[in-house]
């Protein structure tokens, strides 16, 4: 469970800076 719970955390992480790569594209193309 323990490592269940590590790979879910992951996965939001991984999730999450994903995110902010594609709003920071979508910004920095907006300035272009």
């Amino acid at each position: 469970e323990c490592t269940s719970y590590g790979l879910q955390r992951h996965h939001i992480v991984v999730s999450f800076w994903d995110h902010q790569a594609t709003s920071f594209a979508v910004i920095f193309r907006g300035r272009l």
